[in-house]
């Protein structure tokens, strides 16, 4: 298992074993005031605010076909479709 990380404002803890995310979107944000998100959800739309927000994010995307989904999941996050293109 991972060390646990703490820096001065933060610390960041592996997930308890057996909890996992199971939602296809996957949010790990540092929030201005130094707070670590993190959170899946069906929809990337759930996540726009934090990502505006935050110091620093990372969105995941699972799915089984990536050549079919690229596109639109791009979209849905705000990036120009020229960029996966």
């Amino acid at each position: 298992m991972p060390e646990t990380i703490t820096t001065e404002n933060t610390t960041c803890a592996p997930a308890p074993t057996g909890e996992a995310f199971e939602k296809h979107w996957f949010c790990a944000a540092i929030r201005k005031d130094g707070t670590v998100l993190l959170q899946d959800s069906d929809s990337p739309s759930f996540f726009l605010e934090t990502l505006q927000t935050s110091l620093l994010a990372w969105v995941d995307y699972r799915t089984s076909n990536f050549e079919k989904d690229v596109r639109t999941s791009a979209e849905m996050l705000g990036f120009n479709p020229n960029l996966t293109g």
